[in-house]
This record gives C-alpha cells, sequence and structure tokens, in this order.
C-alpha cells in the first residue's frame, strides 16, 4: 500500500547552509524511514531510541538555538511521531533544562559518580555531579546518569528520569527465573537528608510514611515476579481458645507436654494454610467453630458442602477444614504447650512421626542459639563416628518461615505447572486430583 504524502513541511530547509543542512537532511531521512515502516522492528541508537529521537534531541546543537523547535517540528512531522513519542520528547527537555534539574541534587556530602556513553560507545565519567555541571568532561549531546539515592516510589520530575527500569530488569534476572540467583536483597532509606529540600520529608511522619513506600514498592516489585511472603504465621494450638476451653488435651512426662489427640475434644492437623480440625463428639461442633471462626489468620471454614465443592469430603477429611488467608500460615498445630520449657523432647528435632503436621521450622537452624551451628557439627561427629547423637537445632520459634503454600492459586499464573516429557500427555489445566491419575497412565500402570 503506497505511503499517503506527507504534509506541508513546516521549516524551509533552504534557511540553512553548510554542515547544517547536511546534519538536517540525514536526520529527515532517518524520521522518513521510521514513518514508512512504523509497523516493522525499528533500528535504535546506542541508549535504545530511533536515530531520529536522537537528532531530534540534538537539534539545537547542530542547527543553532534560534532553528531548533522549527528542526524538531519538522522532524515530528517527518516521523508522524504518535501523541505518546511526542509527550516523552518533549518531556526530556533540552541541554539547558537538564543540566538545571540535575544541579539541584548536587551537594557535598556523597560522592555522585556521573557517566555517559558516547555514540562510538566510550565511556566518559566524572567522580562527582558538580564536576560534570561545571566543567566540558561529559557530552550534552548523549544522556547522563549520575549516581544519587532517590525515592524510586517517586519518580523525579522532568526532565529527569530514573533507573527504576533498570532495576525491575535487574531483579527478573535475579530472582524471576525458575531458581533465584541470591535470597538477599535490601532496600536503602538512608539518603533522605542528602536530597533536594523539596524531597525531603519535614517530619518525622513522612520520613515514615516514605520509608514505608519504599517498602511497598520492592514488595510491589517482587509481587510482580510471582514471589509473596507469608508474613503471618498463626498458632490453632498454642494459647489458642480450644486448649483454654478444654477441647485439647495434653499429658505431661518428665516435666514436657504431650498432645493426647485420642483424649482431646478436638484438634487440628495442618499443612501451611490448610487445616483438618477433627472433632470427636457432634455436639462440640458449635464449641470448636466459635474457637476458630474469628481466630487471626483463618480466611474462612469449610463444613459440608463448603468440604464437597472443594473436593475434600472424603472419609479421612476433618470435620472443619481450616484456609488461611493469603499472607498467613498455621504452625503445624504442635506448638500446644504453653511455655517453651514445657516442650517435648522432639521439638527441636527434625521428627516427622511424632509431630502432629508438618513443621516448615524444619527447614532451619534456630537463630536464636549462638552455638548452633557448633551443635549441629557436634552431632554430626557423634554420628560419623557411630555414637548416639541428639540434632537438636530446629527453632521453638516459626518466625524464619517466609514462604507458604497449600491454597488455591488466586490465578492460573499462581498455580503450580506439569513438566512432561510425553508429547500431548494433556491438552489443558490439570486438576490436583487427577495428577495421580496422570502419573500412573504415563508410568503405564493404570
Amino acid at each position: 500500500m503506497p505511503r499517503p504524502p506527507s504534509p506541508p513541511r513546516p521549516f524551509p530547509p533552504s534557511r540553512l547552509g553548510g554542515a547544517a543542512r547536511a546534519w538536517l537532511d540525514e536526520a529527515l531521512a532517518e524520521a522518513e524511514h521510521a514513518a514508512a515502516h512504523e509497523d516493522a522492528e525499528q533500528p535504535v541508537g546506542p541508549y535504545g531510541a530511533p536515530p531520529w529521537e536522537l537528532r531530534y534531541a540534538a537539534a539545537g546543537r547542530n542547527c543553532g538555538p534560534e532553528h531548533a523547535d522549527s528542526v524538531r517540528a519538522l522532524l515530528l512531522v517527518e516521523a508522524r511521531a504518535a501523541l505518546p513519542v511526542v509527550t516523552r520528547l518533549y518531556e526530556q527537555g533540552t541541554a539547558a533544562e537538564v543540566r538545571s534539574a540535575l544541579a539541584a541534587f548536587a551537594e557535598p556530602r556523597f560522592l555522585h559518580q556521573t557517566r555517559t556513553r558516547t555514540a562510538t560507545g566510550a565511556l566518559h565519567g566524572t567522580d562527582d555531579l558538580d564536576e560534570a555541571l561545571t566543567g566540558p568532561a561529559l557530552p550534552d549531546r548523549t544522556p547522563w546518569r549520575a549516581h544519587f539515592h532517590i525515592p524510586l516510589h517517586a519518580p523525579p520530575t522532568p526532565p529527569l528520569t530514573s533507573t527504576l527500569p533498570v532495576l525491575r530488569s535487574a531483579l527478573t534476572r535475579l530472582v524471576g527465573g525458575p531458581r533465584p540467583l541470591t535470597a538477599h536483597l535490601e532496600v536503602e532509606t538512608y539518603t533522605w537528608q542528602a536530597l533536594p529540600a523539596a524531597l525531603r520529608p519535614r517530619s518525622r511522619v513522612q520520613l515514615a510514611d516514605g520509608s514505608a513506600a519504599e517498602l511497598t514498592l520492592a514488595r510491589d516489585l517482587l509481587s510482580d515476579l510471582g514471589l509473596s511472603a507469608s508474613r503471618n504465621s498463626h498458632d490453632l494450638g498454642r494459647d489458642s481458645p480450644h486448649r483454654r476451653a478444654g477441647l485439647l488435651e495434653v499429658h505431661t512426662q518428665d516435666g514436657m507436654e504431650y498432645l493426647d489427640p485420642m483424649a482431646s475434644r478436638a484438634f487440628a492437623v495442618a499443612d501451611h494454610q490448610i487445616a483438618h480440625i477433627y472433632v470427636r463428639r457432634p455436639e462440640d461442633l458449635a464449641a470448636t467453630r466459635e474457637a476458630l471462626q474469628d481466630l487471626p489468620g483463618v480466611e474462612r471454614l469449610l463444613e459440608d458442602e463448603d468440604k464437597k465443592a472443594n473436593g475434600l469430603d472424603h472419609p479421612r477429611s476433618g470435620e472443619l477444614v481450616a484456609v488461611a488467608d493469603p499472607d498467613a500460615w498455621f504452625t503445624y498445630y504442635y506448638y500446644y504447650w504453653l511455655d517453651d520449657a514445657r516442650a517435648p523432647d522432639f521439638a527441636q528435632l527434625v521428627e516427622i512421626h511424632r509431630k502432629p503436621g508438618y513443621d516448615p521450622a524444619e527447614l532451619f537452624l534456630d537463630p536464636q542459639d549462638p552455638y548452633v551451628r557448633i551443635r549441629a557439627a557436634t552431632a554430626v561427629a557423634r554420628k560419623k563416628l557411630g555414637m548416639r547423637y541428639r540434632m537438636a537445632v530446629v527453632p521453638l520459634k516459626p518466625s524464619p518461615v517466609r514462604g507458604s503454600h497449600g491454597r488455591l492459586p488466586m490465578s492460573d499464573e499462581e498455580g503450580p505447572l506439569i513438566l512432561c516429557s510425553t508429547p500431548h500427555a494433556f491438552t489443558g489445566p490439570v486438576r490436583a486430583t487427577e495428577v495421580k491419575s496422570l502419573l500412573l497412565d504415563l508410568a503405564g500402570l493404570h
């Protein structure tokens, strides 16, 4: 399809001569090429922008300040620039405007290293922003990047921009893949007083709000990559109304308390965000429900019809099923003692058969014990020597646990994946209750 003719040019190139005219002819050719191939992948310059946009930024330097606006208008017409492009280009400002905006960030306490990369790829830089602003070390015709800790939750006023897109890309690389490359991230919020006066917090409340906003941004960036934190653990045993209401029974041996499910009127078996509550007698169901329904961290209780709707109405299911809030999980119900001094002997062991429910704290060494690594090494040494040993290194508090599972995902993107080497083993979503049959079919056993 032939391209429609361009509208009349707002500025006659004949006013320019020599090098300026040659520069403009090249710039117009690049803009015309961009318009003629707007549906194709566009070439980009050294800073990720189409060549004609870099020409737009350099119009004043190459054609003279008196002709800059006319040359820019001419390039916009020739490139048939859409409104978002026009808005972005005008927000970038002139070199003088950018220098003026950057000058507000020059301050004496910290070094703000400033760098730029020329069109040939050469890297130029200064040790501080002052040096870049007052000397000829850095060219105006290429973007500058200055090291400054600004609050990323509030983008700087144009023509300045932040490196937030670079941060997103870095986080995607670090923790956005199938296996994170690091488990340690920090948020630095210590440079508020180095900001220009107009951006500094004016009260402790504003300072707290700013720091909270930075942490919220960090959370949102990680959430966008599919990461979420279980910030709250909730006991269905310790200090819960179950024990105080006499629904849960323990027996004491050598000063240690042990759960007695056979004598308990109600008890729970929990696995992260799901807990089955078993009630011995129907007349205790109302009291058990009442003890749980207002417990923090419990989103809902499933009974007969709800269990059936969720495929949980099987013979081994509890009379009630508790579902945790999205950012909470249940502490496997074995925190039933009221005093750590009365914890059972297996509390700090990896003991899957004696603990009533899964204990994710078994994945961690006790952070409150300064000698925990020595204890662990001693236990391993005794094992290797054929001696009896006791690996009592598991924390009694659930605070090290930061992730969880068990709830139905909020969306398909947050759900589990099945990876299979057999082509066309399934053609659509697979329910969790169908996985067993699928594996048996693939193994030829079903």
